[in-house]
């Protein structure tokens, strides 16, 4: 017998793993997947016009898989802009030790105009996992070119600087 099961995601700060349950039809009572949780903080240069209002994607890349997230911007509070540290919580599945991120950005508008003038200055990412504490730093330091649409986005590959393991 199917049974549809209920999406159910907790988000911990401090123990080691974050369990979640899928929405889907199985043929079990139960299925559990075991997630790993990160804080994203996402550094954005502080150098005239580092800043920009078009939504990030990332990709999480380690050595056994890779995860992608969005991060819409919004006027209201605004990410991304010059000086600024912008931090997200994420839950991944097992993934092993991450070894780059890449990174894409685009505006919500896809005019010529737009996407001319909405270069971003990356400084770095830093993921921290919170089960372990672990900071893995990814240092770009350079403009990244905006993609012309979410269709089709132009990635920028930023590999593993430095990692603190606590």
């Amino acid at each position: 017998m199917q049974m549809r099961i209920k999406t159910l995601m907790c988000h911990l700060h401090s123990l080691s793993i974050c369990s979640q349950i899928m929405p889907s039809y199985f043929s079990l009572n139960l299925l559990v997947c075991v997630c790993v949780a990160y804080e994203v903080k996402i550094v954005t240069a502080d150098k005239k016009s580092a800043g920009t209002s078009n939504s990030l994607y990332l990709v999480i890349v380690a050595q056994d898989a890779s995860k992608t997230y969005h991060f819409k911007n919004s006027s209201r509070a605004p990410k991304f802009q010059r000086g600024q540290t912008d931090t997200f919580q994420v839950a991944t599945p097992p993934m092993g030790t991450p070894t780059s991120v890449k990174v894409a950005h685009c505006p919500r508008k896809t005019t010529r105009e737009d996407v001319s003038k909405s270069s971003w200055h990356l400084f770095q990412i830093v993921l921290t996992c919170l089960a372990s504490r672990n900071k893995y730093y990814f240092s770009c330091r350079k403009w990244v070119e905006s993609s012309q649409s979410s269709d089709h986005l132009n990635f920028t590959e930023i590999s593993l600087s430095k990692t603190e393991h606590l």
